[in-house]
């Protein structure tokens, strides 16, 4: 005896359903920094105000971040699926469980009454 269809499926839709946020969240992030590494590698200075070794330091920099804010997305896209599905698993897993001890505590119950009715003595007849 396992968990009843009706409660799998009900889990996969929450699976589903909260992995494409954490899909739509961690890929506005990776796009970003992706977005970030374009514009690092093409961008041309239009001046060299500052000298051209700051220009330099600051796009190596800027690549940084951007990868590192790639890095963060795909991370964010791993273990928000991963986290999603334990926890959506240990739910139904609680829930299970619970039902059952109720229908245990629930037939233990029933036992128990049965049992002290049995011990009774009987009325007194007339």
């Amino acid at each position: 005896m396992g968990v009843p269809w009706g409660a799998a499926f009900k889990g996969a839709v929450k699976v589903l359903v909260i992995n494409i946020v954490w899909i739509l969240v961690g890929g506005v992030i990776f796009a970003l920094g992706y977005m970030s590494v374009a514009q690092a590698v093409t961008a041309q200075p239009t001046s060299l105000t500052f000298g051209p070794e700051l220009i330099y330091i600051g796009s190596q920099l800027y690549l940084v971040g951007a990868i590192v804010l790639m890095i963060a997305g795909t991370f964010i896209i791993a273990f928000g699926i991963t986290a999603t599905q334990l926890k959506v698993q240990a739910d139904i897993t609680a829930d299970e469980v619970e039902k059952r001890l109720n229908t245990m505590a629930i037939i233990t119950a029933i036992k128990d009454r049965l049992n002290a009715d049995a011990k009774k003595p009987p009325p007194p007849s007339d």
